[in-house]
């Protein structure tokens, strides 16, 4: 094929690629030569939430990590905008109001009782779509159960 890509490649995913690229001319004689790109991401649209862990006892600490991303899920190392949290049920935030730092943020979630937190992130002045995540607070199991009999 003259002119033209034998194999075309197609990244969304933000990285540093090499590529081996070969070329034959008319005669048969060919060459090869490692190309090395970059792909940048594109402008922030949404944010996303990430929470670690996700399942955890009640009482534990989760830690929350808010970004902002393009349409592909990049993060955005320019984004540096503000975000607000919300959360219901019981959850406290160790941080409610955040400023992302190179596109991401974390703070921390905590819950006293058993019972689903949702989450939500908005962004104080960008135009991003906002995110939801539920984290799950759990009962401590009981596994070591002692019994002392007091003498009358």
């Amino acid at each position: 094929m003259p002119y033209g890509l034998r194999n075309g490649v197609t990244t969304t995913v933000a990285g540093m690629y090499t590529f081996d690229v070969v070329a034959i001319d008319a005669g048969g004689e060919s060459g090869s030569a490692p190309v090395t790109i970059t792909v940048t991401p594109l402008s922030a649209v949404k944010l996303f939430l990430s929470a670690s862990p996700a399942t955890l006892v009640a009482g534990a600490v989760s830690t929350i990590t808010v970004s902002a991303t393009d349409q592909y899920d990049n993060v955005v190392p320019t984004a540096n905008g503000s975000v607000v949290l919300f959360a219901d049920n019981g959850g406290a935030f160790g941080a409610t109001l955040l400023t992302l730092v190179s596109g991401t943020q974390t703070t921390t979630l905590t819950k006293s009782s058993a019972g689903v937190v949702h989450v939500a992130a908005a962004a104080v002045s960008d135009a991003l779509m906002p995110a939801e995540i539920n984290v799950t607070f759990t009962s401590p199991d009981v596994t070591d159960v002692s019994v002392t009999q007091i003498a009358a």
